[in-house]
């Protein structure tokens, strides 16, 4: 059973300028998570500096679950940005409002 074309609700939206921002190096990985829902694990490196040499690892800084219409969406967004992107254009949004 194939699901229906993803279609955001016509809702308001306000933008949180608290809203916190992660920087990730990548994606550590996902899985189906609570029935039609997707679990992403993305990870960030750091530096352990309490030691000399400081030594390097990685710790998750972040796990996103989507709708799977969502997340087909995002990945939809994403691969376009970075396929439009040729590193001196500026990026693309997509229904947002950025000041």
């Amino acid at each position: 059973m194939s699901q229906p074309p993803f279609e955001p609700l016509a809702l308001p939206h306000f933008e949180d300028r608290d809203a916190p921002m992660l920087y990730v190096d990548g994606c550590l990985g996902g899985a189906p998570m609570m029935g039609d829902n997707i679990t992403l694990s993305f990870g960030a490196k750091f530096l352990d500096h309490t030691q000399s040499p400081p030594a390097a690892y990685s710790k998750t800084v972040l796990r996103l679950v989507l709708p799977s219409a969502s997340a087909v969406a995002a990945a939809e967004f994403i691969q376009s940005l970075v396929a439009s992107f040729d590193g001196d254009a500026p990026p693309i949004t997509r229904d947002l409002e950025v000041n």
